[in-house]
């Protein structure tokens, strides 16, 4: 089964974690008439703001949700020991840039006035805040990923497709839906033989997937785009069956367990950024170890499961190192040639 996902691919929020979106402000106020009270299409907090920015702008900086935009966020009245003072000011969002002032003795509305300048988001943090501050707060990964991010919830030329069952051998080039050249290598890639890049990867065989195939509660996300899939990751969803750090038993929780992509870090941060829109966990930033129940673990064969473990009596898989690696594991016999149902 083939769903298409087109919600908020342009949209985004950062880690894993199972924290709580940020409101967001819906009444935002526009006027055609400029000298009537409440015009601005940004209205100003009662309480200013050494840094102001506008609710579209605030909007955007929520919903990717790392720690670079929740540290902007976090910081517009930081002391004034870690603001730059010709920082720039009401900062806005036009669409592509990231638009602000400097200084301006013109009496306008600084929201619409003449001397607006644009720049692109990574580079207001530089313009507001000082190098020390954000050298001891930030590294130049989560700076990375920002920027991955931020260019990921802009991007409307890509859908998200979601596969299940038998569908799911499309995300792995079964029907020769990667471009195999560009796409990042791996043994559960159908035809990625004929590369010829020096693996001695066995051709994958579809039993092998009866796994992915056969779980109702697995499915396979991929980003498309011009009809070619250039990211694909694997969903887990169960009941957890231990409390675990943040992971309370009894609760479902979805995994996303880990992305395969064309070299763009772009097509990654997508498909990151669609699974935080739904409160799902990534692999990368898991908090604790998640056990979850209902999964049929009876084959002999399994495909290559990156860093999963099952409990087979239990039909428990889990992120932690207990129990059996599902990694082409092969059991009561079998093997990857054979007979895959138990």
């Amino acid at each position: 089964m083939e769903s298409d996902d087109k919600q908020s691919v342009m949209e985004s929020h950062e880690t894993g974690f199972h924290r709580p979106m940020r409101l967001k402000n819906k009444n935002n106020l526009t006027s055609k008439n400029k000298n009537k009270k409440n015009t601005n299409k940004n209205p100003i907090k009662t309480k200013k703001m050494k840094v102001e920015i506008s609710n579209i702008l605030k909007e955007r900086l929520s919903k990717i949700n790392d720690k670079v935009s929740n540290f902007i966020l976090d910081n517009l009245n930081a002391p004034e020991t870690c603001l730059k003072s010709n920082r720039p000011q009401y900062l806005d969002f036009d669409g592509n840039l990231v638009t602000y002032i400097g200084s301006s003795k013109k009496k306008e509305n600084p929201w619409n006035c003449s001397t607006r300048q644009g720049t692109k988001a990574v580079r207001v943090l530089r313009k507001v805040f000082t190098d020390n501050f954000i050298n001891t707060n930030l590294d130049q990964r989560d700076i990375e990923n920002f920027v991955s991010s931020w260019d990921a919830s802009q991007n409307d030329t890509c859908r998200i497709v979601v596969y299940k069952g038998w569908d799911i051998l499309k995300a792995f080039n079964y029907t020769d839906k990667i471009n195999i050249k560009k796409f990042q290598a791996s043994c559960a890639n159908f035809k990625q033989h004929k590369d010829k890049r020096g693996n001695n990867w066995d051709e994958p065989m579809v039993k092998w997937f009866y796994f992915y195939i056969f779980n109702e509660n697995i499915s396979v996300p991929c980003v498309i785009e011009d009809g070619v899939i250039k990211a694909r990751t694997v969903l887990f969803t169960g009941e957890q069956t231990k409390d675990d750090h943040e992971f309370k038993k009894g609760e479902t929780y979805t995994l996303l367990n880990g992305v395969y992509s064309e070299g763009s870090e772009k097509y990654k941060h997508i498909l990151y950024n669609w699974a935080k829109e739904r409160d799902y966990f990534i692999r990368e930033w898991l908090n604790g170890n998640l056990s979850l129940a209902g999964y049929k673990l009876n084959y002999k064969t399994f495909p290559p499961v990156d860093s999963m473990y099952g409990n087979f009596t239990k039909g428990v898989i889990s992120t932690s190192y207990n129990g059996q690696s599902l990694y082409k594991f092969k059991q009561n016999g079998g093997n990857h040639k054979g007979k895959n149902l138990g």
